[in-house]
This record gives structure tokens, C-alpha cells and sequence, in this order.
């Protein structure tokens, strides 16, 4: 897909609960199902058969020592597709709406997907058909995370308090004048931007927070 272009969508806009590159085109997420937006148009994937039962609440699309792998957070399950295999992680928690996915920041000297469900913390590691979770104790109440391009996992819990864990694998806390209700960033930036209870606040690559009014 070039340029810019406008698609009819078998679904409604707010349906979508994720996009991620997939196979030279766009896997798109919703609620329904699963469609794949190429060049010649769009279809659905057989990806939706496999998850039939399950309500789509959370896609991630990562790339990892050259394997493709697509994570799912349902309503009650995570599960990640690698070379055609659906499987089911147990976690020993129960999937929720406040459960969040992002990859990037390193673990075991391994780049690794992390998971926050029911406020427990978890690094996933592993490949092909292997996967190791590793809960992460620092953290009692994860709610929201990202990570940034130097490899800084950076997670919010929810009575505010704002974590960083670098990749070194050191845990340390942030101060703000004002509860922290949401964090974003990029693996392709060093800038983070937290939500908070009384505005905006960026935090740079000189390490230090501003509050944006």
C-alpha cells in the first residue's frame, strides 16, 4: 500500500482493536475477526477460525531473530501464532480489560514480550514453540507500558507511580507532582509521555520530565 488511499472496511471503525505489518500487508484486528489489507484489496484471514471463540482485545506484531510472531490478548487468553501454530501461554492469570502487551526491552540478554495482566508484571522469552515466563516482583500493579528506543521498559501502576526498567534490568521509581494514568513511547524514539491526573507530561532523552500545559 503507497500513498495515501481509502479503504472499505468490512468493520466499523470502532471495532478495530489493533493493525500490525504482516506478510507484505497490514493485518487489521477487530472485534469480528481478522482481515488482511494488501495491495490488490482486502480479506479475511484464516486467523479468525483460529480465534472464533475468543473476543480480540490487544495485537502485537513482532519480529524476532528473524521469526514472525503476531500476540493476542482475548477476553480469556494469550496466545501467540508462529509458522502457522496458534498456542494458547498460561500465565496462571486471567486476561482482562486493563491487560497490555509491547516488546522490545530486553531480558536475559534476549529481547522480550512483556506482559502486565491483573497488575502482575511478566517478560516472555523463548522461540518457536518455547516460551518462558518470567514475573517481574518489583512491580505489584502494572497498568499500563512502553518501551522506549534505548531499550527502557517504562510501566505505570495503578495508583500512579511511574517504574523504569533499564536494560541492565535495574527497577527505579519517577517522580511527578500529579498521578500517572497512562505511559507512550516508541522503540524508534528516546522521548516518553505519560498521562497524568492533571495534564500531559514528556519526558526527553536528556532524561528529564516537563509537564506540558
Amino acid at each position: 500500500v503507497t500513498g495515501v488511499q481509502t479503504c472499505a472496511l468490512p468493520i466499523s471503525e470502532g471495532e478495530i482493536v489493533g493493525l500490525g505489518r504482516w506478510s507484505g500487508g497490514i493485518l487489521l484486528a477487530g472485534s469480528e475477526g481478522f482481515y488482511v489489507l494488501e495491495e490488490d484489496g482486502i480479506s479475511r484471514s484464516p486467523l479468525s477460525d483460529a480465534l472464533l471463540d475468543d473476543q480480540l482485545e490487544q495485537l502485537l506484531a513482532v519480529d524476532r531473530l528473524g521469526t514472525r510472531e503476531l500476540w493476542f490478548l482475548g477476553s480469556s487468553g494469550l496466545y501467540v501464532w508462529v509458522d502457522g501454530t496458534l498456542m494458547d501461554l498460561d500465565l496462571g492469570v486471567l486476561p482482562g480489560g486493563d491487560c497490555q502487551l509491547t516488546f522490545g526491552a530486553p531480558f536475559g540478554g534476549a529481547q522480550a514480550v512483556w506482559v502486565a495482566c491483573s497488575g502482575s508484571l511478566f517478560a516472555l522469552i523463548g522461540a518457536g514453540s518455547t516460551f518462558e515466563a518470567h514475573p517481574q516482583m518489583a512491580v505489584s500493579d502494572a497498568r499500563s507500558l512502553a518501551v522506549d528506543q534505548t531499550g527502557t521498559l517504562w510501566i505505570v501502576e495503578g495508583s500512579g507511580t511511574v517504574w523504569s526498567r533499564s536494560p541492565d534490568g535495574t527497577f527505579r521509581t519517577h517522580d511527578f507532582t500529579s498521578s500517572a494514568t497512562r505511559v507512550l513511547s516508541s522503540s524508534r524514539s528516546d522521548d516518553v509521555w505519560f498521562e497524568t491526573k492533571e495534564g500531559p507530561w514528556h519526558y526527553d532523552q536528556d532524561r528529564k520530565s516537563t509537564r506540558l500545559n
